[in-house]
């Protein structure tokens, strides 16, 4: 692989990276909303610690290995015991959920989902336009 490619999916990996730590952050008010600030910091000490051990960890592999592609494995393998993971948690949730009969909306925001189409949202007003005169015209 060459240079640029490789810088290109860098960028690629780091970018959608990037959307699982914003959603992250995102959920933690929903989950735990009398805890907010105590499960970010859990939550930025655990990704701090990956920042630390996972290149020490890359460079170990190199070293056993040879392959320096080795540190991609090591990711891939790490991302799909986390979905499998995520998965399993999320599967228990609903059979919780589904013994209790009962139905919770964990996200708010799908309360609305009218929200989420363009064509049905509410266009504002201009702010410098004139109001409208009593008299018709």
């Amino acid at each position: 692989m060459n240079l640029p490619m490789f810088v290109a999916l860098i960028f690629i990996l780091g970018f959608f990276m990037s959307l699982g730590k914003a959603a992250v952050y995102k959920h933690i008010p929903v989950y735990y909303p009398k805890h907010v600030g105590a499960v970010g910091g859990v939550v930025g000490m655990i990704g701090g610690l990956g920042g630390f051990i996972l290149p020490l960890t890359f460079g170990v592999l190199n070293d056993l290995t040879g392959i320096w592609q080795s540190c991609f494995m090591l990711m891939f393998v790490i991302v799909a015991a986390a979905l499998a993971w995520m998965h399993y948690a999320i599967r228990s949730a609903e059979r919780v959920e589904w013994a209790a009969n009962e139905e919770r909306t964990d996200l708010p925001e799908l309360a609305s989902p009218q929200l989420f189409y363009p064509l049905n949202r509410k266009k504002p007003k201009d702010p410098l336009a004139p109001p409208p005169t009593a008299g018709g015209s």
